[in-house]
């Protein structure tokens, strides 16, 4: 995440045209421009390891959902033909069932998501500066101009 904001922060700072200027006229574009190829490549390797780390914990998810609900069929069924079950009782353990895993499965997703917002956000919050103070010049308008 800190390295997404120092990337975001290098994007704001450096590719707006002030900072392209500065950057031609008194910096190193190639040295530039390296520094971020290899933070933008650290910020890919970073998210693509994470996308398929969530991705691995939602397939195991459902894949567990998936034999938890075909278990409840097996067992049930055969309890449910022995008398011992309802049909009724054993339609109501899968549908429990599902809305157990449910909300499990879409809570895989959401460290990945929030993550990657985060990440994004915190550029644009670090980097705010506070608006700078325009001066005008006497007799050129604005509130003193209207007050009279």
């Amino acid at each position: 995440m800190q390295l997404d904001a120092e990337m975001g922060s290098t994007m704001t700072e450096r590719f707006n045209v002030a900072g392209a200027m500065l950057v031609k006229l008194f910096g190193k574009p190639a040295d530039e421009a390296r520094v971020f190829a290899d933070r933008a490549a650290k910020v890919r390797d970073i998210g693509v390891i994470t996308a398929m780390y969530g991705s691995t914990l939602f397939i195991a998810l459902s894949l567990l959902a998936s034999m938890a609900t075909a278990v409840v069929y097996g067992l049930g069924g055969g309890l449910v033909i022995h008398g011992t079950f309802q049909l009724g009782t054993l339609v109501a353990l899968t549908a429990l069932l599902a809305r157990l895993y449910g909300p499990i499965t879409a809570l895989s997703n959401v460290q990945v998501d929030v993550d990657d917002r985060a990440g994004r956000l915190r550029p644009g919050v670090r980097g705010a500066r506070p608006p700078a103070a325009h001066h005008r010049a006497p007799g050129r308008g604005g509130a003193a101009a209207r007050a009279t």
